[in-house]
């Protein structure tokens, strides 16, 4: 098959030269590491959420045994569910993107 160039020139190009051309990307040999980080993601989203539950959970028990809910150690797990709150949603995110390089990779495969 031929194909003109901006130039005008006709390039003839093969399905077996293209696919040997696209075997040298790197992104080629590996095209499973984008699936592989996008699950590596939603299981640091669980993992993440799972810990802010956990300070979460603490803290509420901690006040539901008579602490003060102002002292620093409330502080520190209310900036603790704040943080792993905040982290678990950065690899929802994180997830998500590598989801839609997927699909752009996939689509011109």
């Amino acid at each position: 098959r031929s194909v003109a160039c901006r130039s005008g020139t006709l390039v003839s190009l093969s399905l077996q030269e293209v696919s040997n051309s696209l075997k040298d990307k790197p992104w080629w040999q590996k095209r499973d590491r984008i699936d592989e980080l996008s699950s590596l993601c939603t299981h640091y989203a669980a993992a993440l959420a799972m810990a802010g539950l956990a300070a979460a959970v603490v803290q509420h028990e901690i006040i539901i045994l008579g602490a003060d809910p102002r002292s620093s150690g409330m502080d520190m797990l209310k900036l603790a569910n704040t943080l792993l709150s905040l982290a678990s949603c950065c690899a929802v995110v994180c997830h998500y993107t590598f989801i839609a390089y997927a699909a752009r990779m996939h689509a011109h495969l």
